[in-house]
């Protein structure tokens, strides 16, 4: 089954954070379209551009699904 987009995790690798960064990433280009904390989370931008630092990612960039989980809601 093809679904223009999706909900990910990426997960941080920290054992001292276990916060997720949820991207929305656009299969058919492969392009990051929008990034968030975990679902139910109403994240501070900050905390979203601190996430997008750590992963060296934003938005229109065109990512390698290597490491995913898929979210609730996909």
């Amino acid at each position: 089954m093809i679904y223009s987009e999706k909900f990910l995790s990426l997960r941080t690798g920290s054992k001292m954070n276990r916060e997720h960064l949820a991207v929305r990433i656009g299969l058919s280009t492969g392009a990051i379209q929008d990034l968030e904390t975990c679902p139910g989370h109403n994240p501070h931008i900050s905390l979203i551009l601190k996430y997008m630092k750590y992963f060296k990612v934003k938005l229109g960039d065109l990512v390698k699904i290597e490491d995913i989980e898929l979210g609730d809601g996909v």
